[in-house]
């Protein structure tokens, strides 16, 4: 819990990060790099030395799920994240979902993750924890579900409950205690592209999805530092990305960056029609079958899922509890700070259930 207070916590340097072992490695589990602590002696650990030799205890291990990002395990902001985890002592793995770098909600989602936890317990011996960022909460939670065996304990950070909800948020739309904003001018592409099935025909799909992915490229954050999202540079990057497009993909993409249009009101139109190829994003039916303690962390702050996300998931798993803290966004640490003697202590038993609940997955 020390060290984990020590680089997550309000007075951290969100620019320094632990000196642990990052190695890459290409396992039955596509693409899956392990964080490990640095030995106090001998060569540096590589996939073919891990896990460790017959006689050897396997330490607690950490199943590190990422949300979409075109980095995946390599944005630094969740480098960051696990290298901490890790230098708690416990093996962290991070799979490559590969959709996910698509910005791409699929079930090939599940069976790589899948496939890492598969890894992961046969490599510690026995169940691991499991940790999610953002969407990837349904793939923690169709884990948790279908191999109760493999999983010790979950902690879901910034997931859903209701996708519709949560995509319908991310556009801006008013939902229960938030009004109607334009929250995160970055999200709309990043939408919209999981609903271009429904919004495009076939043949245009492609190109819509290569130039989100390329303006994600361009403007989405890399720092746990929060940016100014409002002042008009996604603009122009999406006016640059639209000159490239033609067509339907071309006009989709300018209501997808705002340039004109509302991107709210085109979802909408089609999530009704979207809703049966969508099911298998639903973490309805899994919900009652997880019988591993779920923590369902989230920050008040975050501008692309509500935090009374998490609550309802809390409300709806047999053996789970929320945990809201204003110290941290979507994306890392929170705008601003904390106003107030009676707000900061609420702040601080908060951040307090978040540690315990991180330090609770290097655990065995």
């Amino acid at each position: 819990m020390l060290t984990i207070l020590r680089w997550l916590g309000p007075w951290a340097d969100a620019s320094a990060m632990p000196r642990v072992r990052a190695v890459p490695g290409h396992t039955p589990v596509r693409h899956v790099r392990l964080w490990q602590e640095p030995p106090a002696s001998g060569p540096a650990p590589t996939v073919a030395s891990w896990p460790p030799r017959r006689g050897q205890a396997p330490k607690p291990t950490i199943l590190l799920l990422p949300g979409m990002h075109f980095l995946g395990p390599d944005d630094p902001r969740f480098r960051r994240f696990a290298a901490v985890l890790a230098a708690t002592g416990a093996e962290v793995i991070a799979p490559y979902l590969h959709d996910f770098l698509g910005l791409q909600l699929t079930p090939r989602l599940f069976e790589e993750a899948r496939a890492a936890l598969h890894f992961a317990s046969e490599a510690a011996a026995g169940p691991v924890s499991v940790m999610s960022i953002s969407f990837g909460s349904i793939a923690a939670l169709h884990l948790a579900a279908t191999c109760p065996e493999r999983v010790s304990r979950v902690v879901v950070f910034g997931g859903y409950r209701n996708l519709q909800g949560a995509f319908r948020f991310a556009l801006g739309a008013a939902t229960a205690g938030f009004p109607a904003e334009v929250r995160d001018p970055l999200n709309g592409p990043a939408v919209l592209t999981n609903l271009a099935d429904e919004l495009l025909s076939e043949g245009e799909r492609a190109a819509f999805r290569a130039a989100t992915l390329a303006f994600s490229r361009r403007t989405w954050s890399r720092s746990a530092i929060p940016e100014n999202k409002r002042d008009g540079r996604h603009l122009k990057v999406g006016a640059e990305i639209a000159e490239t497009l033609s067509g339907e993909a071309r006009a989709l993409f300018r209501v997808a960056c705002r340039l004109e249009g509302d991107p709210l009101a085109l979802a909408d139109q089609v999530f009704a029609s979207a809703r049966a190829r969508t099911a298998f994003l639903d973490p309805s039916p899994l919900l009652s079958r997880v019988k591993a303690p779920v923590t369902c962390a989230h920050g008040r702050d975050d501008d692309v899922i509500p935090w009374t996300e998490s609550e309802a998931l809390a409300r709806d798993l047999p053996n789970a509890r929320a945990v809201i803290t204003g110290l941290y966004g979507h994306t890392g640490r929170a705008h601003g700070s904390v106003p107030g003697v009676g707000a900061i202590a609420g702040e601080l038993r908060a951040l307090g259930r978040v540690v315990s609940a991180l330090a609770d997955l290097g655990r065995r």
